[in-house]
């Protein structure tokens, strides 16, 4: 397993009910405190109405959560904070057809190797009225990486002051689809290319 803070592949919905606070699992290659997997993509479900997803460790990718396999996870007024990731996704990673909704949310200070905050792998990736601010990237895309054959759309997202150390994309950086709508993007910074935003 990659994750520290949650890994699953199946449903998480932190919209309905009140149960979820995870912080500060380290995780050496295995898989982190709460483990769901629902191969028939059937409901496998962890809520909560205000989550908080903090200071989780992983070994490879996805340091607070980690989306594999056909499953979708929706995220409201949840906060990613001091998540670290080894590999990608220092607060969220999305790979395959997983898909990622995300609103009201506060993605903040988290780090990777791409993809500080967000990082999506030939997921979906959903953002509405939400925050990354001060993620870390050592290589491409500060606050968010959206890799080939992704699709993320944005509406009210603020990207502040995400740096990418010694790639490109501070804010984002984009490989797939993007589209944007009512997005701010403000004091982002990267070695190479795209303080706000690099599209290739």
């Amino acid at each position: 397993m990659d994750t520290a803070g949650i890994f699953y592949s199946g449903l998480l919905d932190t919209a309905t009910q009140n149960w979820l606070s995870q912080t500060g699992t380290l995780a050496a290659n295995g898989d982190g405190s709460f483990s769901f997997t629902d191969p028939d993509g059937n409901a496998s479900a962890l809520t909560d109405s205000s989550p908080q997803i903090t200071n989780n460790t992983a070994s490879s990718n996805g340091g607070g959560l980690f989306m594999t396999g056909n499953g979708w996870s929706k995220l409201k007024n949840t906060t990613l904070q001091n998540n670290k990731a080894t590999g990608n996704g220092g607060g969220a990673y999305a790979e395959n057809t997983s898909q990622l909704f995300v609103r009201n949310v506060t993605c903040q200070s988290n780090s990777a190797g791409s993809g500080g905050g967000i990082y999506v792998a030939g997921g979906k990736g959903f953002a509405y009225d939400s925050t990354l601010i001060q993620n870390t990237a050592s290589a491409n895309g500060g606050g968010i990486y959206v890799g080939t054959s992704s699709f993320v759309f944005s509406k009210g997202l603020n990207r502040t002051y995400n740096k990418s150390v010694l790639g490109k994309g501070g804010g984002a950086y984009v490989l797939g689809q993007f589209i944007t709508a009512e997005v701010e993007v403000h004091y982002n910074s990267a070695a190479v290319a795209g303080g706000g935003v690099c599209v290739e």
